[in-house]
């Protein structure tokens, strides 16, 4: 089994042969893309392909591959604004009994980030 139908095999509930692997590669894909690093076998390789070459299944994120990985709405009432300044990015969620904010800093690629004001904090 290669590694497509072994992750096929296991959504269908049949044995395979051994367990699958998934490898996180989407940040060292993008930032050794962007910086002119990448394998010379990979520079015209998506993130699909490198997974096949190296026998791995590869993870379906949104934005990647796909509008969103799961649906989720919300009623009239419930609005999101999400601002970007420089590697700054605020997102605000107003509800009707009130508004939630979550700082987060990216990366110089933007692809990574970290809080730095949560939604909720603990008093």
């Amino acid at each position: 089994m290669n590694a497509r139908e072994r992750i096929l095999a296991v959504f269908k509930g049949r044995q395979v042969d051994k367990v699958s692997w998934n490898i996180r590669h989407e940040y060292w894909y993008y930032v050794a893309k962007k910086s002119g690093k990448l394998p010379k076998k990979y520079e015209e390789a998506s993130l699909a392909d490198v997974c096949m070459d190296l026998g791995a299944s590869w993870r379906c994120y949104s934005g990647y591959f796909v509008k969103t990985a799961v649906e989720v709405s919300y009623e009239d009432d419930v609005q999101f604004n999400v601002e970007r300044n420089g590697n700054i990015v605020r997102t605000r969620i107003k509800t009707p009994v009130g508004t939630l904010q979550e700082v987060a800093k990216t990366d110089e690629w933007g692809l990574s980030s970290r809080k730095l004001e949560y939604f909720f904090e603990n008093r």
